[in-house]
């Protein structure tokens, strides 16, 4: 499985949050229809990893991973255990209205 970062405009991603259904299940439908090439109802033939990842970056919902990523990610990671649990305390206490985007970060959390 490969993990999708991408950045979604305030207003888009309020509208996403007052679906019924997950995120994910909106990204997945959406990139199977980009990959059915307005097929749809025809069955989809799911292509080789590398081309469905080359696929991905060519269309842009992949990119590089810049400079200020690995910075973070380093800082991250150099932090003390005990900070990284204070923060992860803070964000487990964090409490969300109900919404597909709340119960989609509860399930994740639980995983």
């Amino acid at each position: 499985m490969t993990t999708l970062t991408i950045e979604v405009p305030d207003e888009l991603m309020a509208k996403l949050a007052q679906q019924e259904r997950s995120i994910q299940e909106i990204v997945v439908d959406l990139l199977e229809d980009a990959f059915a090439n307005g097929r749809k109802g025809q069955p989809i033939t799911i292509p080789p990893e590398e081309e469905a990842i080359r696929h991905l970056y060519q269309t842009g919902f992949l990119t590089e991973a810049e400079n200020l990523d690995d910075e973070l990610a380093d800082e991250w990671d150099n932090l003390p255990d005990k900070e990284r649990q204070t923060h992860l305390g803070e964000v487990d206490a964090l409490v969300l209205k109900d919404s597909a985007l709340s119960r989609y970060i509860i399930e994740n959390r639980r995983q």
